[in-house]
């Protein structure tokens, strides 16, 4: 994929792609859902972002598995109201920004996740929903006050 205007992996929740709310609502039949969703071998040249998984609080993106994946792109990937999103052998090039930010994600699995040239890959972790997130490898995390420090785990592998 080359020159792609917004992002070549988006899984946005929100009709019209606004949040419209940030309390949770009961889930019924209508609630939208993505879930079990695995992505391989995929390369893009130029996008706006590199991805977008955008959940709701009471429906998040859910299983979704990357693998042999390289987006170059403006900004980085933003993972939102995500559970179980596996990224392997992923790398980000952002123009700005961090090359993976995570708000409200849980049960994250990251391996072998590289970014811009000569530099550690930049992670930012918020949300007080984020818990479990299992990063491997040499990484420059920040994780913001918001998230819950106990419930995010970082296994550095030097």
């Amino acid at each position: 994929m080359v020159k792609i205007p917004t992002e070549p992996l988006l899984f946005d929740l929100y009709y019209g792609g606004a949040s419209t709310t940030l309390d949770e609502v009961p889930v019924t039949e209508e609630t939208p859902q993505f879930k079990d969703i695995y992505i391989n071998n995929v390369v893009c040249h130029g996008a706006a972002r590199a991805m977008f998984f955008n959940g709701l609080p009471e429906m998040n993106v859910s299983n979704v598995n990357i693998n042999n994946v390289t987006i170059v792109a403006n900004r980085g990937a933003e993972i939102v109201e995500s559970d179980g999103v596996k990224l392997n052998n992923v790398r980000v090039i952002a123009a700005q920004g961090p090359n993976l930010i995570l708000h409200n994600a849980k049960n994250i699995e990251i391996a072998n996740f590289t970014g811009n040239e000569d530099e550690l890959p930049k992670i930012n972790i918020s949300g007080k929903n984020s818990k479990t997130v299992n990063i491997l490898g040499k990484y420059e995390v920040l994780v913001d006050e918001s998230a819950n420090d106990d419930e995010v785990k970082r296994f550095l592998e030097y």
